[in-house]
C-alpha cells in the first residue's frame, strides 16, 4: 500500500486513519517501522485523539523533495497552538516518505 506520489500516499493513510483502520494504516509505513507506529496509532485510538491527528494531517500544504527518493511534508500541531504565547514559530511535526523499490512512497516516520 502507497502512492505513486507522497501527496497520494497522505491522502490515502488519512483516508484510513478517517475509517478507524489501523490494521490497513500500517502497510502505510515502511516495513521496519510498523511494529513502534502500529503502537502508538494504537495509543491515540485508544485516548481518543486520533481524531487529533487527522485533523493536523489535513493542515499538510508544505512539503519538499530532499532527494529523488526523500520528501519530507512539515505538519503544524494545531493542537498545542492554542496555548503558545508570543511570536514564535508554531511547532511542527515532520512526516518523512522513502520511494520503495516498486516505486511507491511509503511513510518512515509520523
Amino acid at each position: 500500500i502507497g502512492g505513486k506520489t507522497p501527496q497520494e500516499t497522505l491522502r490515502n493513510f488519512i483516508s484510513t486513519l478517517e475509517k478507524n483502520d489501523l490494521v490497513s494504516a500500517i502497510k502505510y509505513f515502511v516495513p521496519e517501522n510498523r511494529e513502534m507506529e502500529s503502537e502508538d496509532l494504537t495509543k491515540l485510538y485508544k485516548a481518543n485523539f486520533l481524531g487529533d491527528l487527522i485533523k493536523d494531517l489535513k493542515t499538510v500544504k508544505n512539503g519538499r523533495e530532499i532527494d529523488s527518493d526523500h520528501y519530507r511534508f512539515e505538519v503544524v500541531d494545531l493542537t498545542d497552538l492554542s496555548a503558545q504565547a508570543g511570536p514564535a514559530a508554531p511547532p511542527t511535526v515532520e512526516i518523512e516518505l522513502v520511494k520503495n523499490a516498486g516505486g511507491f512512497w511509503k511513510i518512515i516516520s509520523l
